[in-house]
């Protein structure tokens, strides 16, 4: 890890587990640039109301940006299927969660394990203004710096780890991924509850709109933050966003 690079290095961001006493097991993925940090609130207070909780660190992340340019969006998804599959060892109920990055990849999962009990995406990054430019900035460009960045933070109720750059080919990874998740969102069949930041300057506005019109959920539930940004599960509407995320779980969690 080059300390440089990284904001908040010296917090733990390895990937996690808290085994819980309901037999229910909550899959938790960070985001894009991210360390497990980025979910450790959330997972806590799942894990005090009794959950089993599974924080992977996706590969590239927590090491340095090289290493993320490196990846394919491929292996971001496969790290979380290795931990579904294990997770259904002792769990046969497993929701999945994600924020930014990671709720797109919560889409593409539960369109491929329609077993998965119910989805949480917070903030999911299914549109990001100009990201598509990434397919030809990755060729005169390995990283582009982050704008901002400690000043958003300042404003965050709890800490953010991650990279202060952006790779850029692991960006034009995070775009592909989205075009494939794009595709599979009329697969997904589960109950769907979806956050947004109404202060969120990240993603596309009308992205979570698109994934609410487009996935044939037995139930989809929009919730918009007012007091948030882009990393909602940080922010100060937290509190508000964990007591909805265990309310859904309880709620279909049979």
């Amino acid at each position: 890890m080059i300390i440089s690079n990284f904001q908040n290095p010296d917090l733990d961001g390895s990937s996690f587990s808290l085994k819980g006493n309901n037999g229910i097991c909550v899959i938790l993925i960070h985001g894009f640039t991210a360390t497990t940090v980025e979910v450790r609130p959330i997972a806590e207070y799942l894990n005090q109301n009794g959950f089993s909780v599974n924080a992977p660190l996706l590969p590239g992340h927590g090491t340095s940006p090289e290493d993320l340019n490196r990846q394919a969006w491929r292996n971001w998804v496969d790290s979380v299927v290795e931990v579904y599959n294990q997770c259904r060892v002792d769990h046969e109920k497993i929701f999945i969660g994600g924020e930014s990055m990671g709720g797109v990849i919560t889409c593409y999962l539960a369109a491929m394990f329609p077993e998965v009990k119910g989805i949480m995406l917070y903030a999911p990054a299914i549109k990001i203004e100009k990201l598509g430019y990434s397919k030809y900035i990755r060729f005169f460009k390995k990283v582009i710096p982050k704008k901002n960045i400690k000043e958003v933070q300042e404003k965050d109720v709890f800490p953010w780890q991650g990279y202060k750059v952006n790779p850029t080919r692991a960006a034009y990874q995070l775009y592909l991924l989205q075009k494939n998740a794009i595709i599979n969102l009329n697969k997904i069949k589960q109950p769907a509850i979806i956050f947004q930041g109404k202060s969120d300057k990240t993603i596309s506005q009308d992205g979570p709109k698109l994934i609410y019109n487009n996935i044939h959920s037995t139930y989809k539930e929009f919730v918009l933050l007012e007091n948030s940004e882009h990393c909602v599960l940080l922010d100060k509407d937290f509190k508000f966003l964990a007591r909805k995320t265990h309310d859904f779980i309880k709620t279909f969690q049979l």
